[in-house]
């Protein structure tokens, strides 16, 4: 059985933003939630606009109103779980700062923030932040020291490093040849 841990973090400024972060073993789920409220306006809202659209007979807007949830569908099945080892959590005081990294073929691509803001519960925030550092602990892989082959901007410079002193030693070499 997996070893699961759930924070589930509301703003204090907004309090219909909710965010619930599910950690099992070595990954993280992130569910950006809607209370209930906020459901039942946006079926509402939906409901009117069918019934503006079905009046007017305009298949386009039709079909945008019904790609929509389909398109929000479709972008939670799209977010994978992310790696434990790439979350980096902080909390200062009733501030929770959550980034993870976005990876393209297994690659550190680019930071993403998760969440950013004051919560109305600091003191779960700090036992949530415990728990995702002891876990990246527990699944940390390899010596630090090799992390930055961990990102693209590491290959990309290395890369272009090799082709630079080629064509200096090509430039070099060539310049050196007699001439016949």
């Amino acid at each position: 059985m997996e070893n699961t841990y759930t924070y589930t973090a509301r703003s204090v400024e907004n309090p219909e933003k909710v965010v619930t972060f599910t950690l099992h073993d070595d990954r993280m789920s992130v569910d950006i939630g809607a209370p209930v409220e906020q459901i039942a306006r946006a079926v509402a809202d939906v409901a009117e606009d069918i019934e503006e659209i079905e009046e007017a007979h305009e298949p386009e807007k039709r079909a945008k109103v019904w790609l929509k949830p389909l398109a929000i569908s479709l972008v939670e099945r799209g977010t994978a779980p992310l790696r434990i080892t790439d979350v980096e959590a902080h909390v200062h005081e009733d501030h929770l700062s959550l980034r993870s990294w976005m990876r393209l073929n297994g690659l550190r691509l680019a930071p993403l923030t998760l969440m950013a803001g004051r919560i109305d519960n600091p003191a779960a925030a700090v036992a949530f932040v415990d728990e995702v550092n002891a876990r990246k602990k527990a699944f940390a892989r390899g010596l630090p020291i090799f992390n930055f082959l961990n990102y693209w901007v590491t290959w990309l410079g290395a890369a272009l490093s090799m082709v630079a002193v080629f064509a200096f030693w090509h430039r070099y070499s060539a310049a050196s040849e007699p001439a016949m």
